[in-house]
């Protein structure tokens, strides 16, 4: 974030300062505060000294090192470290058969903080969020860890590092909470769902700011491409497509509610308002079906609530 000055301490007729790194993935004028609302997803213009921007840049839009999205990263990353110890020195293993993923049992992943049902009904909301930052396996580790960096700094850079955090954060709960409601008998853990959540967020940005976000069209095809080829693979055994699902709708709702408009309109705080009122409403309606609605009648009664 660029240092700001009093008058008093600009010098006369100072020189333009040099235009941030991001500036090189501007495409055409942004009417957004922070000027990188208005910048493209897909692949980055050429640099302003004639440089061809490099791979890194190609692959990871806006990638920018000093940022939130590298650093929940890299606590995504450590963690996974930690299961593999704890698993190898205090359960069954680092790396278990079944595992498909290449990572330790279940009950490591549980007595980590993955999601559980009967314990958070039984009140270990934290649960809900721990899982968030918890993978599987090195497989899952690296997929969502490939399309965290490929999709979070330029969302970072359009909507800013706090409001980009939120939103991940909230969308992850929401993922969470229809994860535990219609996916009870499983741990599940994963950034998966606040990653759908990104994407979802991305999609309803993207069309409330259609006309000054840079080449929308192929963004828009991308994203929806994105989108229904991860839910197809989210069939098969052993994802949790309801995370998806949940975070992929709590997103639509935040992507108006949170990121600044690059197009203002007279009635903004109405749709700001509305988005953010109808995601606390479903949320809400699921907080209530887990906690308040009937367990699911497979369980047995008496269920230990903590991990097996």
């Amino acid at each position: 974030m660029a240092n700001i000055h009093g008058f008093n301490n600009l010098p006369p007729r100072a020189a333009a300062a040099a235009p941030p790194p991001q500036a090189r993935y501007q495409a055409q004028p942004s009417y957004g505060s922070d000027g990188y609302e208005g910048i493209s997803m897909m692949a980055p213009q050429p640099r302003a000294d004639g440089m061809q921007p490099e791979l890194s840049e190609r692959i990871f839009p806006g990638i920018k090192w000093r940022s939130v999205v590298t650093v929940v990263s890299i606590i995504q990353v450590v963690l996974f470290i930690i299961e593999l110890i704890v698993g190898g020195a205090k359960y069954d293993g680092a790396f278990v058969k079944g595992n498909d993923m290449g990572g330790p049992s279940a009950q490591t992943l549980c007595n980590m903080g993955g999601k559980w049902e009967p314990d958070i009904r039984a009140g270990a909301v934290w649960r809900l969020l721990t899982a968030i930052v918890l993978h599987a396996g090195i497989l899952h580790l690296a997929s969502n860890m490939f399309f965290q960096l490929r999709f979070g700094y330029i969302t970072e850079l359009r909507w800013g590092r706090w409001r980009w955090l939120g939103l991940y954060i909230l969308a992850g709960v929401m993922a969470s909470l229809w994860s535990t409601k219609l996916g009870p008998h499983s741990v599940s853990v994963g950034a998966s769902g606040a990653l759908f959540g990104i994407i979802g967020a991305d999609l309803t940005y993207l069309a409330y700011n259609w006309s000054t976000i840079p080449h929308n069209r192929q963004e828009g095809f991308f994203l929806i491409f994105m989108i229904v080829i991860n839910l197809l693979l989210g069939m098969g055994s052993g994802i949790d497509n309801y995370a998806h699902l949940g975070g992929l709708v709590g997103g639509l709702f935040l992507g108006i509610a949170i990121p600044p408009h690059v197009e203002k309109r007279p009635l903004e705080w109405v749709f700001r308002g509305a988005a953010g009122f109808f995601f606390a409403m479903l949320a809400l309606l699921f907080i209530l079906l887990i906690w308040v609605g009937n367990p699911w009648p497979e369980y047995p009664s008496g269920i230990p609530t903590d991990c097996f």
